[in-house]
């Protein structure tokens, strides 16, 4: 299949969840198919899709996109799986979190973990652990993400952290701190 085709079916998948709670079984067999394909940019679109995932199907061809060759494929793959409500998965992104070797990466996974972490009513688990791989977190982007986190479970000595981020010296971290205050702001 060509890859104008292939983006053309995505399109139509993505404006269709809009309508429905679930994809239906083409969707997925597609969503499938494409997940394992050899351009990146599709396997990335595949896993930004999935973010509206109703159903396991869906959540396992997520885990296997965060285990990509491609970093923006795993790191798109841990921001979709966000809205996991399973054991499993959350134990996969602590172990993302802590292992993987792009830190882009390993934001994603931290930022999922913890909202994972509401639904599983692991705050406390979650929290030690974030304090723990913070010790040894050396990226900034990284550690803008456990700041969040941690911020996001009640430990508001850390948008201190955040704040003081807004200094760093990379443009890209300035625009994640921006990003995340913009969740936490309000009137």
């Amino acid at each position: 299949m060509r890859e104008k085709t292939i983006v053309k079916i995505l399109d139509e998948i993505d404006e269709n969840i809009s309508d429905s709670s679930e994809f239906t079984a083409t969707e997925l067999d597609y969503l499938e198919k494409f997940s394992i394909h050899e351009a990146d940019y599709i396997r990335t679109r595949v896993a930004v899709i999935l973010a509206d995932f109703t159903e396991q199907r869906g959540e396992n061809i997520l885990l296997k996109l965060a285990k990509d060759k491609d970093p923006l494929v795993r790191a798109e793959a841990c921001d979709s799986l966000s809205y996991s409500e399973t054991s499993s998965t959350y134990e996969f992104l602590k172990k993302t979190a802590k292992q993987d070797i792009n830190s882009m990466v390993r934001g994603y996974a931290i930022s999922s973990l913890a909202e994972i972490s509401k639904i599983l009513h692991k705050n406390s688990e979650t929290k030690e652990f974030l304090i723990e791989i913070l010790g040894s977190e050396k990226v900034i982007f990284t550690k803008i993400n456990i700041y969040k986190a941690l911020y996001d479970m009640g430990e508001k000595q850390y948008l201190e952290y955040l704040l003081k981020s807004l200094n760093t010296r990379i443009y890209q971290n300035r625009c994640a701190v921006i990003h995340l205050l913009e969740e936490i702001i309000n009137d």
